[in-house]
């Protein structure tokens, strides 16, 4: 999430676009070998391009970087290629992300983002960081985006399902804050921990997705 909408990196979720993507209409479940295009979503460079700021000053970019480089691990150690659309240290324009991915012809383009919430649930703070944002109640868990206007729509959508579902079963609850209230969940997906056990969630719908006929 932008900047500009919001500030506070919350008790929080992970955005995870999943679009199965395809040159001319070429199916993604067509392609072979298994390869996913992880995007670690915003930039270190221009400042304003970094997304929400934590309460600990952190912004968002970072946390997108350090699950992206965990992701990244679980997937190779599974057997899947993986190629990444920046380092973390790099600066990548969406529209140069996008003709990267219609380049390299993935199998799956994720893009990983830790965004913020609503304004209104919001209010500003002090903190040792200076001025920030925190949430007014507890804000937490996934939410998955796929774009109808990708040519292979209909296989993202199947990996969406399958990937709500592996994460389910991990007990990682959906969130629609950004449309409707939700309920608390104190589960933070900037965690460490939470983030190490979400890798095998991922790992295992794209595992199921690559064995689809």
């Amino acid at each position: 999430m932008g900047a500009g909408r919001a500030h506070f990196l919350g008790l929080l979720l992970v955005g995870l676009l999943g679009l199965g993507l395809g040159s001319g209409g070429v199916a993604a479940a067509e392609l072979r070998p298994l390869t996913v295009l992880l995007d670690a979503g915003h930039m270190p460079t221009p400042k304003h391009k970094r997304g929400a700021i934590s309460m600990r000053g952190l912004p968002e970019v970072d946390y997108n970087d350090h699950f992206v480089a965990k992701l990244a691990k679980a997937l190779q150690a599974a057997g899947i290629a993986v190629q990444l659309t920046r380092q973390p240290h790099e600066s990548l324009g969406l529209m140069d992300r996008a003709d990267l991915a219609n380049r390299l012809q993935p199998t799956l383009f994720l893009s990983i983002h830790h965004d913020s919430t609503q304004l209104i649930s919001l209010e500003k703070i002090m903190t040792e960081y200076g001025e920030t944002y925190r949430t007014l109640s507890k804000i937490a868990g996934h939410s998955i985006f796929v774009s109808k206007r990708n040519a292979g729509f209909p296989h993202a959508y199947r990996f969406a399902e399958l990937l709500g579902t592996s994460l389910l079963t991990l007990g990682r609850k959906p969130t629609l804050h950004h449309a409707e209230a939700v309920t608390e969940d104190e589960r933070d997906a900037s965690n460490p921990q939470n983030q190490d056990a979400m890798c095998p969630a991922i790992v295992a719908a794209v595992q199921r997705f690559g064995a689809l006929p």
